[in-house]
């Protein structure tokens, strides 16, 4: 085991995926791991990003450099969905950890595969979904754990992106089944599973409505997921009025509610039958800081590599999530 004040090295393969540049930035802040550099399978791909001024100060890494060389522990995969596991395989193979961006695959067979071969080979595979390490999502995981909310009865989510961005996400991921949802709606769908787990059934809605935006994909969605005692409705959809502030999180229990209103950063609206430690009954509207996004996720990536305490997400949850985005697109193999 690694000591606690030791750093790992990290690499990325591919720089395509919308996340790609953010985890650059979160691995420079990071006190537990450094950036090597990056390999991109894409010659025209990595031209690409460097016109638009982005990894330019990145060294640029061949797939040989990044799988042989020893010293690289965790290989952040950042390609398109399409081929995320195809390289995830490879890096598992040559005996690294992954960080694994969203979504893995469109076969839940193929991401079975991969989280059987990580398990076998004592590899830790972290999946990338964006809102696990959001202070105000753990602070309604804490109140459901500790009882606050009672029986959690609803939850409520709306995750839309700028219509601005239209054709470039038609191009990565429009071909996806469910197209916006397979994009977007991971995301809130890990954490509802998290809250929730699996549902006992799945209604979904896939339109087309983006008008005078070319060929529209599947962009404007909603999923129904159905529990014994809950229901959870998670939607994602197109505007061009402040999508980030338009991003909800709702948890409703019987004697508590966290309203997460936008998400990111975390405006809270809590509601509570009694007190809890620091706060009050009633409604209040404390404020948290925000955690740069996926900080969290490389600081406990580290740690489960160091042995210090088991993942947090385990192998069954990503595939019950997998499986549940999947059923939601239509697309289950």
């Amino acid at each position: 085991m690694t000591g606690r004040t030791s750093r790992l090295r990290a690499a990325l393969i591919g720089i395509g995926h919308d996340h790609a540049w953010g985890k650059v930035q979160a691995l420079r802040r990071s006190e537990d791991m450094d950036l090597v550099g990056a390999f991109e399978p894409d010659a025209s791909e990595w031209s690409r990003q460097q016109a638009r001024g982005f990894f330019t100060d990145v060294p640029s890494m061949s797939e040989v450099d990044v799988l042989n060389d020893e010293t690289i522990q965790v290989v952040f995969v950042e390609t398109l969905p399409r081929d995320n596991l195809r390289w995830a395989r490879r890096v598992l193979e040559h005996g690294k950890h992954i960080h694994l961006d969203k979504a893995p695959s469109p076969s839940l067979h193929s991401l079975r595969d991969v989280l059987r071969l990580a398990g076998e080979r004592n590899l830790h595979v972290q999946l990338g979904y964006q809102f696990r390490y959001n202070p105000g999502v753990e602070l309604a995981l804490r109140a459901m754990r500790e009882g606050w909310l009672g029986n959690v009865t609803r939850i409520n989510v709306d995750i839309p992106t700028d219509i601005g961005g239209y054709s470039t996400v038609r191009l990565k991921d429009g071909a996806h089944a469910g197209a916006m949802f397979y994009l977007l709606g991971c995301h809130v769908l890990d954490a509802t599973v998290l809250f929730l787990g699996e549902p006992s059934s799945v209604w979904a809605s896939h339109r087309r409505d983006a008008r005078g935006q070319g060929d529209p994909f599947e962009d404007n969605c909603t999923a129904v997921l159905q529990y014994p005692g809950a229901i959870a409705v998670l939607q994602t959809w197109i505007t061009g009025n402040d999508p980030i502030g338009h991003r909800r999180f709702q948890v409703i229990g019987e004697r508590g509610s966290v309203l997460i209103e936008p998400i990111e950063p975390p405006g809270l609206r809590l509601y509570f039958d009694e007190a809890h430690q620091e706060f009050p009954s009633g409604w209040s509207e404390p404020e948290i800081p925000m955690r740069p996004r996926y900080d969290g996720d490389i600081a406990d990536l580290a740690t489960w590599i160091r042995g210090e305490h088991a993942p947090a997400y385990t192998a069954d949850h990503d595939l019950t999530v997998h499986q549940t985005l999947l059923q939601i697109c239509g697309a289950l193999d």
